[in-house]
């Protein structure tokens, strides 16, 4: 009878040492994070208003900044591969000028800022990240020309486009 007691013993005791690793097996596969985030587009800026209104075009807004970070700097066993993606918002356009008015300036484009870091316990970690600032907006139209009095006009400036910055870890 001590033989069966100790092999019924030997035998609990692998099937509950066992159980853990098999619910734990599982999770040990690759996994991922992905964060892609785009900035919103500028408003675009309104026409110039013939007289008796104010005929100057207004700026376009600027585009929104983006900011996208996927993992972290301490190993969390959740992803071995991370990847961030930032797109900075295009800067809005300036409005078109009336009769004598300037035309409007665009909005510069929206920054972009990308990290991804991955760090694991064990086993191979990749990361990637990518960041692209936003365009520059087009400047208004300048009012158009009235051979008898006036040239037309110049346009409006266009916006600088964003600054991007991304950075990766493995």
């Amino acid at each position: 009878m001590t033989k069966t007691r100790s092999r019924s013993f030997l035998v609990h005791l692998a099937a509950t040492a066992a159980l853990p690793l098999v619910l734990v097996w599982p999770q040990v596969g690759v996994r991922a994070e992905v964060v892609i985030v785009s900035g919103a587009n500028g408003a675009n800026g309104a026409n110039g208003v013939p007289s008796p209104g104010n005929p100057d075009g207004q700026p376009g807004g600027p585009g929104g900044p983006a900011t996208a970070l996927a993992g972290g700097r301490f190993p969390s066993g959740h992803a071995t591969t991370n990847s961030a993606t930032a797109t900075g918002g295009n800067g809005g356009a300036g409005g078109n000028a009336a009769t004598n008015g300037t035309a409007g300036a665009a909005g510069a484009g929206g920054a972009a800022s990308a990290r991804a870091t991955t760090v694991t316990f064990f086993g191979g970690a990749a990361a990637d990240a990518a960041a692209t600032g936003g365009n520059g907006g087009a400047g208004g139209l300048p009012a158009p020309a009235i051979p008898i009095y006036r040239d037309a006009g110049s346009s409006g400036s266009g916006g600088a486009g964003g600054a991007a910055n991304a950075s990766s870890t493995a």
